[in-house]
């Protein structure tokens, strides 16, 4: 009677012997999944029967399927409005002059033809505004903020400042020396030096333990303009590897001059010091504990600057990525850079026109053009030149050239050039290696001269990553001489050119790295330096840190897996493709173009170059609240808890942290899905996955443990075994039940079921079975009933 709650219903089984028993239990179970309340004792009245547990495994509730996006949100209006507004722009983005016709409503032929004529200019539109407002969504700019209320006065404890060897007298040396009265200065050979004997003079400099490692060899490098692997970068990588391995666990910062600009106006004077910035964003990551931060210097250090410097390197600010000028300290930031509007478009195009770089076109193709002559793309044989050579033909390209060690053999080389060709566009293929000085000189002495060369777009790339604890001078050296090396032979051999664009392809990696990309984030820090060397002395440059591109491109699945873990998303190469245009078109010098969840990705890896975006300082405030909320949880708390447990609890309570952070980083929907017996490697971790495990880990015990955690301790039963006894050295554990049969401890398995996890030195199986095979017949008995419950 209009009452929808549900109300009781007692409904009798009918016997055996009576018709359509079936029926009656289906309709049971109909009402009762449609929320009708059943009195179970009447439904199962006068029957022999008993009620058992359902297994939890088969009801997790877990979706393995894909949801669908979310609806976007309909415009202001009604519904009605929405729906018809939908189908307005779906016709129009479809073509469909019919559709569209009856959607407006109009009938006569004339109207209809009219309506036809302007249907391509509404298409064109509708493709513009929505590339626009896509675009917008993935623009980034770096910024600097000042930093105020630095620690005063001198720098706590004994420093260790390492300097090169060439330079131990220079100003800023001197002046740091009397900075730091307790500090041990340690020269070093830039040109010689190596990791090994890098550690064994830092084993040799910190017999006396210090509280912080300043290192100036960055600084002043002569190598750096002529060197593939400039030796104050490789040194400084070999310093990094070198306080790993001689365990120094004080906070290590590098020092740098003229790698960046923080101002409009000021000049990057040493693009290559910015090598040293893309190390230290890896660095941060895959060693968090040693990763003291850098800092930017200025040309001289008086006595303002040295105390600003003294409160930098004091900490207690929260701040990694610093410059120090004598009107104070800034800090690095990365924040939103929307387009600006018509406005700004309109700004930019009349500046383009007003320098001869403007076409003179409508306003549909208003902005940076390519024009008659001659584009120079590297990379050319590889997806993202294809996107770029496309974009290029459509906006008039009249001849691009495509260099890469391949030229013409590669793959799709010959159907990209008919398809261009179709549109007017002449491509030509050259077999050469960019980063070979003389092979580029080559290359560009061939162009015709009546196509003379007017822009430039180095997309080429090599990678050939690693954990920096395992990156040698020879793997940095081959990425390095593509990225890095073949910028600066462009940047050289095209100064004379009548250029309107040189652009760089960079990376987000180079402003903020993940795990294992240690030997490509320098590069591309470095060609965002360089863009600003090249802007400052008057020179076209744009460097674009792109993020993750769909399809194909240059990084690995594994990379962009682990980058998606994080909270980065692909953007299409429209997209990516109308940003680029939208940053010529505005004649910007440096962006970042990512898609990314910055909550999501702050929270992964929390920076302080992440503060000011969309987001993060929201997630932020709740992360602190919840740290505060559980302040009592913490590594003290912890070792705490193990101390006061038996040897038995202390296993499960560590066994279960090692799972739930495993869980974590493998993205399970709960901590019952790992499998504690499985290695590690069986269960997909890479070097990627190692790094977050272990800095999950660290900020959970408070230990220094190393990169290479979970191949020294192959599944989480052996880790958790080695964390506990780390934490707290187990008095007695003796043999389980008075055998040697080894220590076990029950859990949950992925299943639901009981699983017996072996925390001894086998962990592959369950139960040690050479054991099992070598024990006595009353030692087996006794498994057998103590263990398995068997009598």
């Amino acid at each position: 009677g209009g009452d929808s709650r549900p109300t009781p219903i007692a409904v009798s089984l009918l016997r055996r012997n009576e018709p359509e028993p079936v029926t009656v239990a289906t309709a049971v179970g109909t009402a009762y999944t449609h929320g009708a309340r059943l009195d179970w004792q009447a439904v199962f009245s006068g029957l022999d029967a008993r009620t058992v547990d359902l297994p939890t495994y088969a009801f997790q509730r877990t979706r393995h399927w894909l949801e669908a996006a979310p609806a976007a949100a309909a415009p202001a209006g009604s519904a009605t409005a929405g729906a018809e507004d939908s189908r307005f722009w779906a016709a129009v983005r479809q073509g469909g002059l019919d559709e569209l016709a009856d959607t407006l409503g109009i009938a006569r032929e004339r109207e209809r033809a009219a309506l036809g004529e302007v249907l391509p200019a509404l298409a064109s539109w509708w493709e513009r505004h929505r590339l626009t407002d896509a675009v917008d969504t993935v623009r980034y700019r770096v910024v600097w903020r000042p930093i105020h209320d630095l620690p005063a006065g001198p720098t706590r404890g004994r420093w260790l400042l390492v300097v090169p060897a060439d330079q131990h007298d220079a100003p800023w040396v001197t002046a740091l020396t009397r900075a730091l009265p307790d500090g041990v200065v340690l020269p070093v050979d830039r040109q010689r030096s190596t990791r090994g004997l890098l550690a064994a003079d830092l084993a040799t400099a910190v017999a006396e333990p210090v509280d912080g490692v300043l290192s100036l060899l960055g600084v002043g490098d002569d190598t750096a303009e002529v060197s593939d692997l400039p030796a104050g970068f490789a040194a400084t990588v070999a310093l990094v590897q070198a306080v790993d391995d001689v365990g120094i666990a004080a906070p290590l910062w590098l020092a740098t001059h003229g790698a960046v600009a923080t101002v409009s106006g000021e000049a990057v004077s040493a693009p290559a010091g910015a090598l040293v910035w893309g190390l230290r964003s890896i660095a941060g990551v895959e060693n968090p504990q040693r990763a003291g931060g850098v800092v930017d210097l200025p040309e001289s250090a008086d006595e303002r600057v040295l105390r600003q410097l003294v409160g930098v390197l004091s900490g207690g600010h929260g701040e990694v990525e610093l410059a120090v000028r004598p009107s104070g300290v800034v800090a690095r930031r990365l924040v939103p850079a929307l387009s600006g509007g018509v406005k700004a478009a309109v700004a930019a195009t009349a500046g383009k026109q007003a320098n001869g770089n403007g076409n003179g076109g409508d306003g549909a193709t208003d902005g940076w053009r390519p024009g008659p002559g001659t584009v120079l793309i590297t990379g050319g044989s590889g997806a993202l030149a294809g996107h770029v050579a496309r974009w290029l033909s459509e906006r008039g390209a009249e001849h691009l050239l495509l260099v890469s060690r391949r030229g013409g053999d590669g793959p799709g080389a010959s159907e990209l050039a008919a398809e261009l060709a179709g549109s007017g566009t002449t491509v030509t293929y050259a077999a050469a290696d960019v980063a070979d000085h003389g092979q580029l000189a080559a290359v560009l002495a061939a162009i015709p001269p009546q196509l003379p060369l007017t822009a430039v777009v180095h997309t080429a790339a090599v990678l050939d990553d690693a954990l920096l604890a395992h990156l040698t001078p020879e793997q940095m050296e081959r990425v390095l001489r593509v990225k890095a090396g073949g910028a600066r032979h462009l940047d050289a051999l095209t100064r004379e050119a009548n250029l309107t664009a040189f652009v760089l392809f960079s990376s987000i990696a180079g402003t903020f790295g993940l795990a294992g990309q240690g030997n490509y984030a320098p590069g591309n820090a470095y060609l965002d330096a360089l863009a600003e060397r090249r802007r400052d002395e008057g020179l076209p440059a744009t460097s674009i840190a792109w993020g993750l591109w769909s399809g194909a491109g240059i990084a690995t699945t594994d990379v962009a897996a682990h980058a998606g873990h994080q909270g980065f998303v692909p953007i299409t190469p429209d997209v990516a493709l109308a940003a680029l245009a939208q940053a010529l078109d505005r004649d910007e010098t440096r962006l970042v173009v990512a898609d990314a969840d910055w909550a999501a990705v702050a929270a992964a890896r929390p920076h302080p170059l992440l503060r000011e975006l969309p987001g993060v300082a929201a997630a932020a405030a709740g992360s602190a609240q919840a740290r505060a909320d559980a302040e009592d949880d913490g590594p003290t708390a912890l070792v705490r808890q193990l101390a006061e447990a038996s040897d038995r609890q202390a296993r499960r309570i560590v066994l279960e942290l090692v799972r739930a952070e495993v869980a974590v980083v493998q993205k399970h929907t709960s901590p019952d899905r790992v499998d504690v017996t499985r290695h590690f490697r069986e269960q997909g971790f890479d070097s990627l996955a190692a790094v977050e495990l272990r800095n999950r880990l660290t900020a959970r015990t408070g230990l220094a443990l190393p990169a290479t955690l979970v191949f020294d301790h192959p599944s989480p039963a052996a880790l958790a075994d080695h964390l506990r006894e780390t934490l707290v050295p187990a008095s007695d554990p003796g043999p389980a039940h008075g055998s040697d049969l080894g220590q076990e401890t029950a859990l949950d398995g992925p299943d639901g079921a009981t699983t017996r996890a072996d925390t001894g030195t086998r962990t592959d199986t369950g139960v040690r079975t050479s054991e099992l095979l070598s024990a006595s017949d009353d030692e087996l008995i006794a498994f057998i009933g103590n263990e398995l419950g068997i009598s």
